[in-house]
């Protein structure tokens, strides 16, 4: 067995990582509480807000240290995704920790800049714990203004480089807000809001309410995710066997004749991804080996005189 993957032997993972955030009062916890399974970091203490039916599990967080905690317990093993709610009184907390613990990240009553870089290295450790638990985590954010050109646009609320951090390893970040007297999210970037969605999401959904039960997120959002994966499987797998199909086909020309009646056909087939140039490179390979060259002019492939010379 060798060391290297073969595309095809790679393991789909349908666990990820979202953030949703709009202005208060929108439903924004409830909208994460919508996923499979879900345990709440409740660092906004939120959750007593939320409809009794729909509540969760979840840690009132007072002290970053008790986060710490948990991720050490064995508590979260039984829940499938993880609400961290909010973002910015996440950075808050993980401040205060920074600045309990290190007088030199103090500049009076705030963070120096080496205890910004300390949040950074602390936020960042986070991730990576959180990530070895193998679950799906959904980041909940109020939302701020910031000034872009002529423009106001709408971004997560947070203070210093976090949600620049964050960003780049989202899957998905969606903007909530009411259109009349129904709720939206939107998962494409406009001139109004900042938006990502790296899992081929639908860009505009209308959330429906809650009277059937609160699973949005579980059926509309994990649903389109398990059903891109399965493509994506498919379509790999489709790759690795017209590839060794071209191997095949190719590993059987043994002279001019054969080669050109194959480079003829070669528009015939669909082509997956890169296996075109796959096709290409690997007939060149073979002319070589057959010492057989390509005649532009006449546009066919015929024997080297030059080498047989």
């Amino acid at each position: 067995m060798g060391i290297l993957l073969q595309p095809t032997e790679l393991k789909t993972n349908q666990s990820y990582k979202g953030l949703i955030y709009g202005q208060p009062g929108v439903g924004k916890t409830t909208l994460a509480l919508s996923s499979s399974n879900p345990v709440c970091i409740d660092f906004d203490k939120g959750m007593k807000r939320v409809e009794p039916q729909f509540q969760v599990p979840s840690l009132q967080v007072d002290k970053y240290e008790q986060v710490l905690e948990l991720l050490n317990s064995k508590e979260l093993n039984s829940f499938d995704t993880l609400v961290i709610d909010t973002l910015g009184k996440l950075v808050d907390r993980i401040s205060d920790y920074v600045m309990a613990n290190n007088f030199k990240a103090k500049a009076g009553a705030s963070l120096s800049r080496q205890g910004w870089g300390e949040v950074k290295g602390v936020f960042n450790n986070l991730l990576r714990s959180l990530e070895s638990k193998n679950k799906s985590i959904i980041f909940v954010a109020h939302e701020s203004e910031e000034k872009d050109k002529d423009n106001v646009v709408k971004r997560p609320d947070c203070s210093g480089s976090a949600r620049k951090d964050i960003v780049k390893e989202l899957d998905f970040m969606g903007y909530v807000k009411m259109r009349g007297n129904s709720r939206t999210i939107s998962f494409a970037p406009s001139e109004e809001y900042y938006a990502k969605n790296s899992l081929g999401l639908n860009s505009f959904i209308e959330i429906p309410n809650t009277k059937n039960g609160n699973n949005f997120i579980a059926k509309q959002i994990e649903g389109q995710i398990a059903v891109k994966a399965k493509e994506r499987s498919e379509m790999r797998k489709g790759y690795e066997e017209l590839k060794s199909l071209i191997d095949s086909n190719i590993l059987d020309l043994q002279n001019v004749d054969d080669v050109n009646t194959y480079y003829k056909n070669m528009g015939d087939k669909t082509h997956i991804w890169d296996s075109a140039i796959y096709e290409k490179l690997q007939l060149s390979e073979r002319v070589k080996k057959l010492n057989i060259c390509f005649n532009k002019e006449k546009k066919l492939f015929e024997e080297n005189q030059a080498e047989k010379e």
